[in-house]
């Protein structure tokens, strides 16, 4: 059978909602990003071996028929100098002897000049064929090996080996330069079914892979396309649906034939191997599909079970289950998973496990290791980079391998992944929830240079102003935050309340009457604010909350006590801040107070 090293998806669309800390005023931005882009596929043997069928070349009858006729042309092409010198005669007592050595040469010559071919059965024809097309697949000719594979299922379309030469095929189509995996899954699936063929797991396996590709195709023209993106991904779901079936086919296949693992052997069998690497797509097929728990527990043994310790796949199994985890929210259970992947090396994962490990600690409280292990996401991905581009400056280095070529080259053009993003803004984060408004404000600044289009931007734009109205830069914070009122609508009124804010804070306390009429403006554009609160849900209900908090703050500066203190007492009533019942109470005092009560 033929190994091939498949290349993983991108990113699936997985959210989950987070609010960074009790200290910021909304909901946080969407939480995990999709999976990342999954590490190259090796056979576990490391090999790459060739099909089912006789050895690649020439076959037995061909070859065999060369060697005597060589070496009897050799042989009496000196056999007339032989002649003469055993019988004392020489050229000029028999003329005809000089030409006798030229005459069998001619005719031997003329004997072996008619086709090889001629002399093999059709059987033996085809196997020459599928195997010159194996052996170009091995080669990574990829052309080559697709037009011989084309060739032969033309000519000998119900030869025993068919279903081989689909699978050869379908292989070459998949890993070529130019990957068609719907065509691909068009020879693979007939074969799906028949369970006597030599490569039945493989066929699965292959075509669960191949089905992912599509379905993350898909979700690319969702992103593309977001006035069908519905459409895109319903059927993205369907894709992947079907090859987490296929996967869990393939894994059980492969262990039906793996042989038993002995007890104090240091490696799996490949078989094993093989059916572990299914069953952690299987699971990355479920964490897409937001069947968590499933993934979860068909991912648990790789923590517990000492068989699969062994294994080359653990640190994978390792990733799916913290992965998890971390979306049921079971920050220690994903801890534990996603500690065991240290140093984060991996290609495909390692940044992600190690957002994901941050992100544990940030809610965990552990401050000091989540800000490491953010800055390590980045600093790791930009070494990514650059190695990428050490290693492409040499053409020859990946001549063989265009899957890794290809992977580099889109490592180094494309932007970097969510999960690289996320860990700048929660740097900025946690430098804002610590005080050190400037440090924040620098990161925020570099995102919204680095990803000017990513979608968490506009969260990023509003928490750059919440930075600059605490330096109170109050006029660069109104240009930052004016645009979200309109563009980013469910924002909107977290951005006036921070325009207020800085409208406020922006009077000059020397100019009495401008300084009331500012404040004044001030609480217009909270009253705006307060009408761009949507829902009864709770976070809707603390943000209505804070925003009258803050007007009753400016409606005392604007020397408006009378509504402040109403304001105070329509808060308590409806008890929207329940926890900062006494702070209201000390304001309505302090209003009711000044307004001569």
């Amino acid at each position: 059978m033929i190994f091939g090293r498949p290349g993983m998806p991108p990113h699936a669309d997985l959210r989950h909602q987070w609010h960074p800390s009790a200290g910021l005023l909304r909901p946080g931005i969407g939480e995990a990003p999709g999976l990342p882009p999954r590490p190259t596929v090796t056979h576990p043997s490391g090999i790459v071996r060739v099909p089912p069928g006789r050895a690649a070349g020439i076959p037995r009858t061909a070859r065999g028929s060369l060697f005597p006729t060589v070496l009897c042309l050799l042989t009496l092409s000196a056999l007339p100098a032989e002649v003469c010198r055993m019988s004392s005669l020489d050229s000029t007592t028999f003329p005809w002897l000089a030409h006798f050595r030229w005459g069998l040469l001619l005719a031997l010559l003329l004997g072996i000049a008619s086709p090889a071919s001629a002399q093999m059965t059709p059987d033996q024809a085809a196997s020459l064929l599928l195997n010159s097309a194996r052996r170009a697949y091995n080669e990574k000719n990829f052309p080559v090996a697709i037009a011989r594979f084309k060739e032969f299922l033309d000519r000998h379309g119900n030869h025993r080996e068919a279903g081989s030469a689909r699978y050869g095929l379908a292989l070459c189509l998949i890993e070529g330069p130019q990957p068609k995996y719907a065509e691909a899954v068009a020879l693979l699936q007939p074969l799906a079914g028949d369970k006597n063929q030599p490569d039945h797991p493989f066929i699965l396996y292959y075509l669960g892979h191949a089905q992912r590709k599509l379905a993350s195709l898909d979700l690319a023209q969702a992103v593309e396309k977001p006035q069908e993106a519905a459409q895109w991904r319903q059927r993205a779901s369907q894709k992947f649906e079907d090859a987490a079936g296929r996967f869990a086919a393939a894994s059980a296949a492969f262990l039906a034939r793996a042989p038993k693992p002995l007890e104090n052997a240091r490696e799996l069998p490949v078989d094993y191997e093989w059916a572990l690497r299914a069953r952690c797509d299987q699971a990355e097929m479920l964490l897409r599909l937001g069947k968590i728990k499933e993934a979860r527990d068909l991912t648990a043994g790789f923590l517990s079970d000492a068989l699969l310790a062994k294994s080359r796949y653990r640190r994978l199994g390792l990733y799916h289950h913290g992965f998890a985890c971390f979306s049921q929210g079971d920050w220690l259970s994903a801890g534990k998973a996603l500690n065991q992947l240290t140093p984060f090396t991996d290609p495909g994962f390692g940044t992600h496990a190690r957002y994901l490990l941050a992100r544990v600690h940030h809610q965990d409280g552990e401050r000091a290791e989540a800000a490491g292990h953010y800055a390590g996401v980045i600093a790791d991905h930009d070494k990514a980079v650059k190695d990428a581009q050490q290693i492409l400056r040499n053409p020859q280095a990946l001549a063989n391998n265009p899957e890794e070529k290809a992977r580099l080259q889109a490592l180094i053009r494309s932007p970097a992944p969510d999960h690289v993003a996320r860990a700048q803004l929660y740097l900025g984060v946690m430098h804002y929830e610590d005080g050190k408004f400037g440090e924040a404000l620098s990161r925020f600044a570099d995102f919204l240079k680095a990803f000017p289009t990513s979608p968490l931007a506009p969260e990023v734009q509003l928490r750059l102003g919440f930075c600059q109205v605490q330096l109170r830069a109050h006029a660069d914070a109104i240009k930052t935050l004016q645009p979200l009122v309109e563009k980013a609508p469910t924002l909107a009124d977290q951005a006036l309340l921070w325009i207020a804010k800085a409208q406020s804070g922006s009077a000059d306390p020397a100019n009495p009457a401008n300084y009331v009429k500012v404040q004044k403006e001030a609480v217009d554009t909270l009253k705006k604010a307060l009408e761009r609160v949507k829902g009864d849900d709770p976070p809707a209900k603390m943000r209505r909350g804070l925003i009258l908090l803050e007007t009753i703050d400016v409606l005392i500066l604007a020397q408006m006590y009378r509504e402040s203190a109403d304001l105070c007492q329509r808060l308590l009533s409806d008890r929207l801040l329940p926890d900062r019942g006494e702070e209201i109470l000390h304001r309505q005092a302090t209003a009711l107070h000044l307004a001569g009560d």
